[in-house]
């Protein structure tokens, strides 16, 4: 597909003066289709290692007054009542 030049309303002149940073090698596709393949198998946990448990309260240190939102949720139901599961459920 062919596109025709469009005008703007800025000159070329403008961008001659421009410094032209090179591409890196690696960055061209073919090299970085081969990185992308590779990293792809790679397993996480060896390059980062394993991940510590998560503390909701460092996360969102200014949201102190929602803290019991980040507390583990109990069973507050009674499941042996009228509204358990029926045996065809």
């Amino acid at each position: 597909i062919e596109l025709p030049e469009i005008d703007t309303d800025t000159e070329d002149s403008d961008y001659e003066d421009v410094k032209r940073v090179e591409t890196a090698s690696w960055a061209h596709a073919s090299p970085l289709m081969k990185a992308l393949i590779h990293q792809e198998n790679v397993n996480p946990f060896l390059v980062f290692g394993k991940p510590g448990p998560l503390n909701m309260e460092e996360v969102f240190p200014e949201n102190k007054d929602r803290f019991h939102m980040f507390r583990r949720r109990t069973s507050s139901a009674d499941w042996s009542g009228t509204d358990r599961l029926t045996e065809e459920e």
